[in-house]
């Protein structure tokens, strides 16, 4: 039995019964309150990160850009390496694209 059921059976008094009602009504009030200031909180977080990751990808874009490209050299050498070691390993699209695109047909 939770909490509520167990007051419901055991006789009180009547001053005890105010009490009673009286804590879970601040309980309320207080859990009402917590959930306010939360639901603002989230508000201010929603907005803030937007308006400042604009700044900071104006200035770390070209930084993004040339990871990527290195991210993509690796993957790319990662995969030509399983090409000569695995006969049956099938490239992806990307990698035949940039065999093409290097001049190199064969991809077995």
């Amino acid at each position: 039995m939770n909490e509520e059921q167990i007051e419901r059976y055991i006789p009180k008094t009547a001053a005890e019964r105010k009490a009673y009602v009286e804590e879970r009504a601040n309980d309320l009030e207080r859990m009402k309150k917590d959930i306010a200031y939360l639901l603002k909180e989230v508000e201010e977080l929603k907005g803030g990160p937007r308006q400042g990751s604009s700044k900071d990808d104006n200035g770390r874009g070209d930084t993004l850009k040339s990871m990527d490209s290195i991210h993509e050299e690796k993957r790319r050498i990662k995969e030509e390496q399983l090409l000569v070691d695995h006969p049956n390993f099938k490239p992806s699209k990307r990698l035949k694209d940039s065999l093409i695109e290097d001049g190199e047909t064969k991809t077995e």
